[in-house]
């Protein structure tokens, strides 16, 4: 049977390059579009983690309110016992919540002695605000321009609402926008110990509030003002916003422990 034989050697090297410069064409296509996908797939994840992490609540069980209102105040000793009957809940839940809360930081266990409500003391209080002030007004400042618009007059709006409201939705609304400006991060790590950090800056509130400090004073034009410079994108006045409003926080928050009968 008769083949099919070139009748020039040239033209058929003209095909063989001109196929292979087809090829690169196409796998160069190929890789941009790879490329292109982990692009937007990486900047979906961003915005759907900036988004989930502000809405994220803080704990509502019974264990977790009574410490957070300083229903049961720093320092308080208490039994299982104790806290099954004044919560209601059953041996296995109760357990898994006290785990949670021992992670967190809010307990201290004595095994066959009980557990003691965390304390709240100079110490304690001056390496909490050392933490935030080493990690929020430097990540401001880096991601100033990144940060949603809509999101931010949304926590304006919030925060005009919530001068109307009780201590508690406003001390937690507070540690909402504060994880809110670390979320854009996208590091695992420091969200996870932001959770906890935000849930002792609520309790420090309850209790300086308790105590008698007026530790709302201020919050609303503090707020704004950090809100305002990363509408403006003005990283330093964000920045230097940010300082006084933790600041402020420190200072109420030193008052409880420095109270005479403290």
């Amino acid at each position: 049977r008769p083949t099919l034989q070139p009748r020039n050697p040239k033209i058929l090297a003209f095909c063989l390059v001109v196929l292979l410069q087809l090829q690169r064409f196409v796998d160069m296509i190929l890789s941009f579009q790879h490329e292109t996908l982990q692009i937007l797939h990486r900047a979906f994840n961003r915005i759907r983690t900036v988004v989930e992490a502000q809405e994220i609540p803080l704990p509502q069980d019974a264990s977790y309110r009574k410490i957070m209102t300083c229903d049961y105040m720093p320092g308080l000793f208490l039994t299982e016992k104790d806290m099954a009957e004044e919560t209601g809940l059953g041996r296995t839940p109760l357990r898994e919540a006290v785990i949670r809360l021992q992670k967190d930081g809010l307990i201290q266990i004595y095994p066959r002695k009980g557990m003691r409500i965390t304390p709240i003391t100079e110490d304690s209080i001056q390496q909490h605000y050392q933490v935030r002030k080493l990690f929020e007004p430097t990540i401001i400042t880096q991601y100033c321009s990144l940060y949603s618009k809509r999101e931010l007059l949304r926590y304006e709006t919030r925060f005009q609402q919530s001068e109307q409201e009780e201590s508690l939705p406003h001390f937690e609304l507070d540690a909402q926008f504060h994880t809110f400006l670390i979320s854009i991060t996208q590091n695992d790590i420091l969200l996870n110990m932001y959770h906890s950090l935000m849930l002792q800056q609520v309790r420090l509130a309850m209790f300086a509030a308790h105590q008698g400090i007026r530790n709302r004073e201020g919050n609303l034009e503090q707020h704004e003002e950090i809100i305002a410079s990363l509408l403006r994108e003005n990283p330093e006045a964000a920045k230097d916003a940010l300082i006084y409003h933790l600041n402020q926080s420190m200072v109420n928050s030193l008052k409880c422990v420095c109270q005479p009968d403290a």
